[in-house]
């Protein structure tokens, strides 16, 4: 793409790696949450980072504005996130950087100045408040951690199902306060990975180190939790699998049964413990766990003895390791492609574990807005609770407090409705520029691109390993009927398709980036992964033979 001239109304909207977060169609209640945490978290980065309240208030447009929705679907406004990184010394290697991290599609500029907000004294300030922030950010970090486990615990003790609709709506405000206004250190944590992978591999690349052998230098990091994930399925259904009993009855499909047996009988103590365990460690984390909306498997602990009824019998082990060994270059470099290899695992293990902190946030979030939903329901004001979730937050908001401009909030729903049931029709492209109003401009976009199949797909490779086997199309996420899987082939994935990934050979995903959860967990696991191959899902069929290389990012079809 083109540098796009950023003053006459031209916009450029990339769905990258956010498809990972919020994949698929999302409703208005998540869309407007959405907006409400970027632009809090990137406004206190921006001030923790020196940049003055009157520089933040003047970029109020471009903090509210850095995501965009077409037809239900979620895109990065990616020349506002430019426009952010102006605010910032070292804007092109940001720039680079986050292009890196996210996969950008859309390869856009801008084209103004872009050193235009950045004196000699605010780069000193800027440098001297990094330099601070980085020396204590293990200290910051562990506190981080600590608060937010703590409010979790909080909230968690609260009897949601007591309250009146105020009361709800006032501990919503007061949880996301006290959470929005920590989270900026989960961004600092993204931005010392974005620095660090970027330059260590512009000095691989310096040092002619080819790609692969940087996506191998960070494989097998070791105390991933999300792999750790995978390993603890595996261990429960062995345990499950020892017990012929249980193991019977939930291969049958009964599901409940199993589980009552478990949580009943005092010889299944130690299986008990160990779903405790878990489900303490790993509750909240579920496919499309950021879609406010979606059902809280919280609430469906069936859906855990079927995930271990799936593993049964599949003698998981992590594979063999990868040669994840530092290259032989000259001594003065050697030494610094160390550091930022070290430095680069070990803010990519934080990302993991601040990423499932996010999903057991998130998960409360939506706990206390179901009941509002039920709240409303009860006063007759909407139909089903679950209509909420095509209202935005602030709509709520003002209705509970009087304020709302129009009382009908079941028309308002009906609406939205009917104009979500239309975009289950339309499949919008990954990245797209815009002239004028967007909303105008995409009504004219062809939306319906067909693919002619070919015998030959590419993308990024980004987990090394080559293997050959069957295609599993997955539209969406679902847990398959049985365990014989050996390439998933999905449109997008998120933290929650985690334990698939201990089931399958292989990953082709059309969206992601290099590193994207789904990246990450696959080289943990040493799972050939290749992320970037549009149309995927319509270019492969089911059961079809591929063969895939996760170092080069090839697919032949058979």
């Amino acid at each position: 793409m083109a540098k796009i001239p950023a003053s006459e109304g031209n916009q450029v909207w990339d769905s990258s790696n956010i498809a990972e977060s919020y994949s698929g169609i999302v409703l208005p209640m998540t869309c407007s949450f959405a907006v409400q945490i970027y632009s809090i978290a990137y406004k206190n980065v921006a001030l923790a980072s020196g940049v003055s309240q009157r520089k933040v208030k003047e970029y109020e447009p471009i903090f509210q504005n850095l995501l965009g929705f077409f037809y239900g679907r979620v895109y990065y406004n990616m020349l506002n996130w430019y426009r952010m990184l102006t605010l910032f010394p070292g804007f092109r290697r940001n720039k680079e950087n986050l292009d890196l991290m996210i996969s950008a599609m859309s390869k856009a500029e801008l084209d103004e100045a872009h050193s235009k907000n950045v004196s000699m004294l605010f780069r000193i300030k800027y440098y001297s408040h990094l330099f601070v922030r980085v020396l204590f950010f293990g200290h910051t970090l562990r506190r981080f951690k600590s608060d937010v486990r703590a409010i979790l615990g909080q909230y968690r003790k609260k009897q949601l199902h007591n309250m009146p609709a105020h009361e709800l709506m006032a501990a919503y405000d007061k949880f996301t306060s006290e959470l929005l206004s920590r989270w900026s250190t989960t961004i600092d944590n993204d931005f010392l990975v974005m620095n660090y992978y970027g330059a260590m591999r512009g000095l691989c690349r310096r040092e002619n180190i080819p790609d692969h052998k940087v996506l191998d230098m960070v494989s097998n990091i070791t105390d991933i939790i999300s792999a750790k994930q995978v390993q603890c399925l595996a261990a429960i259904s062995k345990s499950m699998a020892e017990n012929p009993e249980i193991l019977s009855i939930a291969s049958s499909g009964k599901y409940a049964e199993a589980l009552g047996i478990i949580m009943a009988k005092e010889k299944y103590t130690s299986i008990r413990a160990e779903i405790d365990d878990y489900l303490g460690k790993y509750g909240g984390r579920f496919a499309n766990e950021l879609r406010l909306e979606a059902p809280d498997l919280d609430s469906d602990p069936e859906y855990l003895i079927r995930l271990l009824v799936l593993y049964s019998g599949k003698a998981w082990e992590k594979k063999a390791n990868a040669d994840s060994g530092i290259p032989r270059i000259t001594f003065p470099k050697s030494i610094l492609l160390r550091y930022l290899l070290k430095n680069t695992r070990k803010h990519i293990r934080h990302r993991e574990e601040l990423r499932l902190l996010r999903s057991q946030a998130f998960s409360h979030v939506r706990k206390m807005l179901v009941e509002l939903g039920k709240r409303l329901s009860e006063a007759q004001v909407i139909g089903e609770w679950h209509d909420i979730f095509y209202l935005e937050i602030d709509e709520v908001r003002r209705f509970i407090a009087g304020s709302s401009i129009s009382m009908d909030l079941t028309g308002i729903i009906a609406h939205r409705k009917e104009d979500y049931s239309k975009f289950e029709n339309i499949n919008p492209e990954s990245h797209f520029q815009t002239t004028g109003i967007p909303g105008v401009f995409l009504s004219n976009l062809n939306q319906n691109t067909k693919y002619e199949k070919i015998g030959k797909l590419n993308g990024q490779g980004c987990s090394p390993g080559i293997i050959t086997g069957k295609v599993k199309i997955m539209e969406k996420f679902e847990l398959p009927e049985n365990n014989s899987i050996d390439i998933i082939v999905a449109k997008h994935t998120d933290p929650g398709w985690t334990p698939l990934l201990g089931i399958c050979r292989g990953l082709i995903v059309e969206n992601g980036g290099i590193l994207s959860h789904a990246a990450i967990v696959s080289r943990e696991l040493n799972l050939p992964c290749v992320i970037g191959v549009k149309g995927a899902t319509k270019l492969l069929a089911e059961g079809q033979t591929v063969t895939m290389n996760g170092s080069t990012g090839e697919i032949d079809v058979s």
